[in-house]
């Protein structure tokens, strides 16, 4: 009867393991697909604030939930760039609406991410990273700072929000948490495109270039600020098996 039992267990678990398997590789392909046949048009739509806003507003009463759906594209498909985006909120609705439709999307992606982390773990991950460099973030080295890590890593221009995004529901941090403290972490990014995309729609291209050379540099800074905070792990050395000559 035990064993039975035990079959019992072993069977609906590799039935389990099968139905999540094909769970995310459905999710892979529509996001796969989406990315090929809606992320690059609009790509290429959002580098143009004009035709970006003509666009967007072309969709009447449905525009900020369309800008809001375009965030979460493409915080969930991380080949997809969103400065894009983000410059053309800004010149479609302005700075703090621009802002906060972002931010909107941001969120909502980050914990659809974070609970598929929670559920699937590891293994998800590493459809989209290497594992190896999920391990060499910082998040992973110093438990006692964590919450301060995913503050700062968020905070830092340059930094590869999506790898964090991704990596860090394999941590202990609480849901409300990670989403108040990333949150809050990309505003300043954020507020930085949407105010150049809303001088962009306001004729000001001086105001534009400004905030943008500021940002440019302070992208640059945070880049270098990283690399020097947290190295890269040495890759190993091939061991010398021949011994000496």
């Amino acid at each position: 009867m035990d064993n039975q039992n035990h079959w019992s267990d072993s069977k609906r678990l590799k039935i389990k393991k099968i139905l999540s398997l094909t769970a995310v590789i459905l999710v892979l392909g529509l996001f796969t697909f989406i990315t090929i046949k809606v992320g690059k048009p609009l790509v290429t739509t959002a580098s143009d604030p004009q035709q970006f806003r003509d666009w967007i507003k072309s969709k009447g009463v449905w525009a900020q939930g369309l800008m809001v759906a375009l965030m979460m594209l493409q915080v969930v498909v991380s080949l997809i760039p969103g400065e894009p985006f983000e410059l053309g909120a800004g010149y479609a609705f302005g700075v703090f609406e621009g802002l906060v439709l972002c931010l909107l999307g941001a969120l909502i992606a980050s914990t659809l991410i974070f609970l598929a982390v929670r559920r699937f773990g590891m293994p998800l991950l590493t459809l989209f990273f290497e594992e190896k460099k999920i391990r060499a973030l910082p998040i992973f080295k110093n438990e006692k700072k964590l919450e301060f890590l995913v503050f700062l890593l968020f905070m830092i221009p340059g930094v590869p929000k999506d790898l964090v995004t991704y990596a860090v529901g394999l941590t202990d941090i609480p849901l409300s948490r990670f989403l108040l403290l990333s949150t809050i972490g990309r505003i300043p990014s954020v507020i930085t495109s949407t105010l150049t995309g809303h001088f962009l729609g306001q004729g000001s291209l001086k105001y534009a270039i400004i905030v943008y050379g500021i940002t440019l540099l302070l992208t640059v800074a945070g880049i270098v600020y990283y690399r020097k905070k947290f190295p890269r792990e040495p890759k190993d050395e091939p061991k010398d098996e021949g011994g000496a000559a």
